[in-house]
């Protein structure tokens, strides 16, 4: 079995566990610079969309009393690790899909429930991060049966098990052929202008036309909701590139500000390198105008600078660029 833990409003959740005070309440992160909501509390979501501009829905977010605040990214994948850091002492076969999300792969007992339900006690106990979690035969039927513990908490307690063929189809027949994994909007309408609105009559679906219409990877994703395990745990791959990119809050004309920043994003950046424990032997440099403003005249420049040995060295890298 396949169970896919997620952490529930990610971002939120790491506010609310250095201020208590924001449990219940209604909190929104916004991105770099303050531009865009990137992530938003249950009683946020029903009236601001996912990366709305702020400054659209500036007087609802006061109207209704909505914390506001900065995204802090040091702060969450610290949290993001100790998560992990967890799960990983429940089993060592684990994939680390993204900063919040995270596939165990666990034998199928009839205490399967329990265990899962004892993994999101231990998390919330040691880090603080409430989490659902999905279990299903398959990959694909682990992230419908986590969309069915978010989305039905109170029967569900945020933890569900598709463990037979009944509770496939009706998980299958409920979810939207846009909300399944790995299907993007164009995928969606294509499908739809084929009469495929659910998961259920997509797995209906003869191989043949899947691979007339779509591709490999869509057959594979047939197997998977028909039960059929096709995609493993994936391991760990270090990043083979970090990058650290900043916008500005507005024009800047002062090349000692910009080299402060350079060599302050060059130091975060030797920060991930040494974490994942690798080694750089190139940089690259760039910075441009903002593209959006269309009455001033553009600017861009990059360059890369090669080093005459492969370092993790804040000092030697700084220096470099």
């Amino acid at each position: 079995m396949f169970a896919l833990v997620d952490c529930n409003n990610f971002y939120v959740s790491c506010e609310r566990v250095f201020n208590p005070a924001l449990e219940g309440k209604k909190v929104v992160i916004l991105s770099n610079n303050d531009g865009c909501i990137i992530a938003r509390s249950e009683e946020v979501k029903p009236f601001v969309p996912m990366g709305a501009p702020v400054h659209q829905h500036l007087k609802m977010l006061q109207a209704q009393n909505v914390q506001v605040y900065s995204a802090n990214f040091s702060l969450y994948g610290d949290m993001s690790r100790r998560v992990m850091g967890t799960l990983k002492r429940f089993t060592t076969k684990c994939e680390i899909y993204s900063v919040d999300e995270a596939f165990l792969q666990l034998e199928q007992t009839t205490q399967l429930k329990t265990e899962l339900s004892q993994v999101q006690q231990c998390v919330k106990q040691w880090t603080g991060i409430p989490v659902s979690i999905g279990a299903a035969p398959t990959k694909a039927l682990a992230k419908v049966a986590n969309k069915i513990a978010k989305k039905f908490v109170p029967r569900t307690h945020g933890v569900y098990l598709i463990d037979n063929e009944e509770k496939r189809v009706k998980a299958l027949r409920w979810m939207d052929i846009g909300a399944v994994w790995g299907v993007g909007r164009n995928l969606t309408r294509k499908l739809k202008e084929l009469g495929v609105y659910d998961a259920y009559t997509f797995t209906q679906l003869s191989d043949a036309f899947i691979r007339k219409k779509f591709s490999v990877v869509m057959l594979r994703l047939k197997y998977e909701l028909m039960g059929k395990s096709v995609l493993s745990l994936e391991a760990l791959r270090y990043k083979k590139s970090i990058t650290v990119t900043r916008s500005f809050e507005g024009t800047q004309k002062h090349y000692a500000y910009l080299e402060e920043r350079i060599t302050t994003f060059t130091v975060k950046a030797s920060e991930k390198l040494r974490r994942q424990q690798s080694l750089c032997c190139t940089l690259y440099i760039f910075i441009r105008t903002n593209r959006f403003n269309t009455s001033q005249k553009q600017y861009a420049r990059s360059m890369y600078v090669s080093l005459p040995f492969a370092t993790d060295s804040s000092f030697a890298l700084v220096i470099a660029s």
